[in-house]
């Protein structure tokens, strides 16, 4: 952590709220979690670190220049904002499709909306092996 000391630089502690941290940053690295989905809507960069875990995040799937697959990829990104803060970094069409997928449903009800997607998939999984 000494090597990061900058004034730029925070690290959070477990009570902070994530809305919080989303407000005041400038990039987000993400490992699959739908807190980063804030970032996507408001337009701050968000790296996806899937190199991380086994899974595919769902950002990186609809906007795939989010797509970290190594740390030398999240460095390249780091060092090209550092240069650049105010760079275009989404493809608006990616983040368009993102939104309109995941966020801009028509009632508002993402989580439900998933939820019930999962059932439906469980129910048809059950009605096949019957």
């Amino acid at each position: 952590m000494k090597q990061l000391c900058s004034p730029r630089f925070e690290v959070a502690d477990d009570s902070a709220h994530s809305g919080a941290l989303i407000a005041k940053a400038d990039v987000i690295i993400d490992i699959a979690t739908s807190v980063a989905f804030e970032a996507v809507k408001r337009g701050i960069p968000v790296l996806s670190a899937d190199y991380l875990h086994a899974g595919y995040s769902t950002i990186a799937h609809y906007v795939p220049e989010t797509a970290m697959r190594c740390r030398d990829d999240i460095y390249h990104a780091v060092c090209s904002f550092t240069k650049n803060r105010y760079q275009q970094f989404y493809n608006a069409q990616h983040r368009a499709e993102f939104n309109r997928h995941m966020l801009d449903v028509p009632d508002g009800y993402v989580l439900e909306r998933y939820v019930s997607l999962l059932a439906a998939e469980v129910q048809d999984k059950k009605q096949l092996a019957a």
